[in-house]
């Protein structure tokens, strides 16, 4: 079976001063003792805020409880798209804790839907392969790096694109929306998948298209075995070559290079 390599992707790199509202999440320079004490009569600023909103945030392991949890940390908080793209760059201070990619992902997914603005960039290739980044999404989101297993997770509707790779189960129980993913995808592309489009440029590995009921699936490159395992509804689009068309599909259409490959 062929598995797709997850190579890093490249970035050209994040913006300090974007960055420097979250300085305190890795180490700088000593300040002085006014610049202290001008600290401590200061307002937190939407960057503090956030910051320690995220600080001791529980992992739970049912999806909605866990990001109903995210929400209710920040639902006061006043908060700009450049503040959400500055939090995601300052997460590498806190890699090494534990369930980091789950929570950072509902965390960021949370912000991003409570946010008043639309558009947002969020930065992973310092991070790894963050999970669930765009449950719930309702926005227009780009990733700038790779991606880890649910991206678009339930997305409601907006667009996601990454610009690197994604792991597995990308677009689980997608209702509406565009996610495009310039690189490769692993397992479960478009699982439960009920509406919207789902674009992934390069390669995906085995189950394209499992149990999905509606929406359109497109993979420009190789597809692995099993595709459409167990569908009921909606279209694949291959438009390079595949593995195997599973042996059990109720419902929906499969296409190979615009010609129908089931049902036949």
């Amino acid at each position: 079976m062929k598995r797709i390599s997850h190579g890093k992707t490249e970035d050209n790199g994040p913006t300090t001063a974007a960055l420097g509202k979250f300085k305190g999440f890795s180490p700088f320079k000593p300040e002085s003792e006014q610049q202290v004490r001008k600290k401590e009569v200061k307002t937190d600023t939407a960057a503090e805020k956030i910051k320690k909103a995220w600080k001791g945030i529980k992992r739970h392991g049912a999806w909605d409880i866990h990001y109903a949890g995210c929400l209710e940390r920040i639902k006061k908080i006043d908060y700009s798209a450049k503040d959400v793209e500055a939090f995601s760059l300052a997460l590498s201070g806190s890699l090494e804790e534990k369930y980091f990619s789950e929570n950072a992902g509902m965390f960021l997914s949370a912000l991003i839907n409570n946010c008043k603005e639309s558009s947002f960039v969020i930065h992973t290739t310092h991070l790894g392969e963050i999970e669930h980044i765009g449950y719930k999404n309702t926005k227009e989101i780009v990733v700038r790096g790779d991606a880890g297993q649910y991206l678009g997770n339930s997305m409601i509707c907006g667009t996601i694109s990454v610009n690197g790779n994604t792991d597995g189960m990308c677009g689980n129980e997608m209702e509406n929306g565009t996610i495009i993913v310039e690189g490769n995808a692993s397992y479960g592309v478009g699982c439960l998948m009920v509406g919207g489009t789902l674009i992934v440029k390069k390669d995906t590995d085995h189950n394209v298209g499992q149990f999905m009921r509606g929406g359109s699936i497109i993979v420009e490159g190789f597809a692995d075995e099993n595709i459409g395992r167990e569908m009921e509804g909606g279209e694949i689009h291959l438009n390079g070559t595949y593995g195997s068309i599973y042996h059990m599909i109720f419902g929906g259409r499969i296409f190979h290079k615009d010609e129908r490959i089931f049902p036949k």
